[in-house]
């Protein structure tokens, strides 16, 4: 991570900012509960701890003007509408204990009947996500 973040205070001029968003350890808790009551696979990635990105932040030479947490709930009438959006959007699991092939039709109705136990007042589904949005700056001395 810190590489990342060397590699773009190099590109940019002395002065310049970066902005940034992504997603912390807190997002999409609820889908990796209801993963953990099918299987012991991890079907959900692990997202960077929020001090774990200070700290390549801190490692690479920038200022931080703002870094911030956000918690943001998105809500959905069925389970398939937010595993459909995460598809659609491109999300994979990366991770090394994800399991292999299709899901079975079993397993599938496990989760959803594990995830049923969010659903809220309103008949919705709850898919909470902890977006990380950040503001930082390369030193106006610094040359590349």
């Amino acid at each position: 991570m810190t590489a990342l973040f060397r590699h773009i205070h190099r590109a940019l001029q002395p002065g310049g900012v970066m902005v940034f968003s992504t997603l912390g350890p807190g997002s999409l808790q609820e889908l990796k509960r209801a993963w953990q009551s099918v299987d012991d696979h991890q079907h959900v990635n692990d997202f960077i701890p929020v001090r774990e990105l200070e700290n390549a932040i801190l490692g690479s030479g920038f200022a931080t003007l703002e870094l911030r947490r956000r918690r943001q709930v998105l809500h959905y009438p069925k389970l398939q509408r937010l595993t459909r959006e995460l598809k659609g959007i491109g999300a994979h699991n990366l991770n090394d204990k994800r399991p292999s092939g299709l899901v079975s039709r079993a397993k599938l109705t496990r989760l959803i009947s594990s995830y049923e136990r969010y659903r809220n007042d309103n008949g919705l589904l709850p898919a909470t996500y902890e977006v990380v949005y950040g503001v930082l700056r390369k030193s106006r001395l610094e040359r590349n």
